[in-house]
């Protein structure tokens, strides 16, 4: 692929596999960097089996199921890598992410994180003025009403953007933790009651236990839910549902529908390409890179005639049985210490 080149111009280590129908896959590009990094020239990689050039490097990187979704993987000796499928060249790009830029992108997003929240105190006293002014002043019937109410309404809108600003730099802080048995019903009633404090919209949930990144699944539910409402049908009640069902490999798909108008265009189309434009959502970005960070997907249709929308999640665990849930409870009792046990 000519896009293959451009890999020459960013400034880590990078490469990429394809995935032949037939036999093993071959390095098809390398850039000077990975030849710096790895000590192989260009030309006596390309066209190679990974293993037989990067030796036991390689093996983590050379499943076809890199093909299906992103992900990465930390590979001693080398650091991590991110791996981004490009499906119909059966092709796998990886990129190699040191510490430097590692610590260079998280300084970055912590300023911006703190940049926009010291923005939001002003928008919100903005709001309050408009607010005053329409109330408990009379109005002087020349427009000027419905100036303020437009101040207004961008202060809102501007608000609501930062709270997406927000959700992606701390989706892509969230570090890495144990899973945990989560209950999905209580969570998503958590999660429901924060956003929709007045009970105007319909919320149902599967009655599953999970066992999974709680912390992850947090923050993918309080985005989904979010955008459900804030992009759902004006002054009517939303009818939202939360279902989960098992996927091979260790996966779960947690899906989020609603009845609103729809998906917005260019949120679909930066699912579909990964290409944010102005309207894409820094929120949804924060979570599409959260749950890539896992392994996992995310993917949304709209329903016919802007009747609704629907977005999967693909993230790794698993939906416990209830022998498996008594299980996890017995042992966490028998773990504790005998006087917690006594007194509780």
């Amino acid at each position: 692929m000519e896009t293959l080149a451009l890999l020459d111009y960013i400034e880590t280590p990078a490469f990429a596999f394809t995935f032949p129908q037939e036999g093993p896959p071959r390095i098809v590009y390398w850039n000077a960097r990975a030849e710096k990094a790895m000590g192989l020239p260009r030309q006596d990689v390309v066209g190679q089996v990974p293993s037989d050039a990067m030796g036991t490097l390689a093996e983590p990187l050379l499943s076809p199921d890199w093909l299906m979704a992103p992900g990465e993987v930390t590979i001693g000796g080398l650091g991590q890598v991110h791996l981004h499928p490009v499906p119909e060249e059966r092709t796998v790009v990886c990129t190699v992410l040191d510490d430097t830029h590692k610590e260079a992108d998280a300084e970055r997003e912590t300023f911006i994180g703190m940049a926009v929240h010291d923005a939001r105190a002003p928008l919100r006293n903005i709001n309050f003025l408009c607010e005053e002014l329409l109330v408990n002043f009379e109005d002087p019937g020349d427009g000027r009403n419905h100036l303020v109410r437009k101040i207004r309404a961008i202060a809102d809108q501007t608000l609501a953007l930062s709270d997406d600003i927000l959700t992606a730099v701390h989706a892509a802080a969230l570090k890495s933790a144990p899973d945990s048995m989560v209950d999905l019903q209580p969570l998503c009633d958590m999660v429901f009651a924060t956003l929709d404090p007045m009970g105007k919209h319909r919320l149902t949930s599967a009655p599953a236990v999970l066992e999974l990144e709680r912390p992850v699944l947090q923050v993918v539910l309080r985005n989904l839910i979010d955008n459900a409402i804030r992009h759902g049908a004006q002054d009517t009640s939303l009818s939202i549902r939360v279902q989960v069902k098992t996927q091979e490999r260790g996966f779960v798909v947690i899906t989020v529908s609603d009845d609103g108008s729809g998906i917005p265009d260019e949120a679909l189309n930066f699912l579909a390409t990964g290409e944010v434009r102005r309207g894409s959502g820094f929120g949804l970005y924060g979570v599409q890179r959260l749950v890539e960070s896992r392994g996992g997907h995310i993917s949304a249709r709209r329903l016919p005639d802007h009747t609704g929308s629907t977005i999967s999640v693909t993230l790794p665990g698993r939906i416990l049985t209830e022998e498996e849930r008594s299980e996890i409870l017995r042992r966490r009792v028998v773990s504790r210490p005998r006087s917690m046990v006594m007194h509780s």
